[in-house]
């Protein structure tokens, strides 16, 4: 659980506002755009986002997540009664195969796909409720990282979670080339691998 500080601190508004400038760079207009952020967790990432769209929803399967992001969100409300987008943020219980929503202009997958038990699968229920035109936001940590040694010592879960990656760099380019889905962005980093992929008008 976050102190009040630290919740104000992780959802500043600059956060993530990549996003929208990404968003924006390739014609959506944000202002007037849905967001999903799908396995929102604890919902740090989806409170800093609902900054920036118009209507912003976060997806969890767990419960204890689910709580969490929407005690965060009644909490930041307190703190911050004038906080861009509050009204328009809502929280949701679904998973990656379940999406309780028609469609969506954007959708955020920061470090959440490999909790699937089918990422490909999950990849295609999230292009079903995207938008033509639409972008997805992948974020994974990288299948050959340093990561689980150096920063995930005392996680057992997370370090079992990156030794049995389903999704990998090599096996999302086969998906991306098999579905015809435009890549926007592709870039990596020793920890992560980034994607923007869009849907097909």
């Amino acid at each position: 659980m976050l102190s009040d500080d630290n919740l104000i601190e992780n959802t500043d508004q600059k956060e993530l506002i990549w996003v929208a400038n990404y968003a924006e760079q390739n014609g959506v207009d944000c202002l007037n755009a849905s967001l999903l952020d799908l396995g929102c967790g604890n919902g740090i990432n989806t409170l800093a986002l609902s900054h920036h769209f118009n209507i912003v929803y976060g997806i969890e399967p767990n419960e204890l997540l689910l709580k969490e992001s929407r005690n965060n969100k009644r909490k930041i409300s307190k703190l911050t009664p004038n906080w861009p987008g509050l009204s328009k943020l809502r929280f949701y219980k679904g998973s990656f195969l379940e999406i309780p929503l028609k469609k969506i202009d954007i959708v955020s997958l920061f470090d959440s796909l490999n909790f699937s038990s089918n990422p490909y699968l999950a990849l295609d229920n999230v292009f079903y409720h995207l938008k033509p035109g639409g972008l997805v936001f992948i974020s994974e940590p990288h299948e050959k990282s340093e990561f689980s040694n150096d920063i995930l010592d005392d996680s057992d879960a997370l370090k079992k979670k990156l030794d049995n990656l389903k999704l990998t760099r090599k096996s999302i380019k086969k998906y991306i080339k098999q579905n015809k889905i435009e890549t926007i962005i592709n870039r990596e980093t020793p920890i992560e691998y980034f994607l923007i992929l869009r849907k097909s008008l």
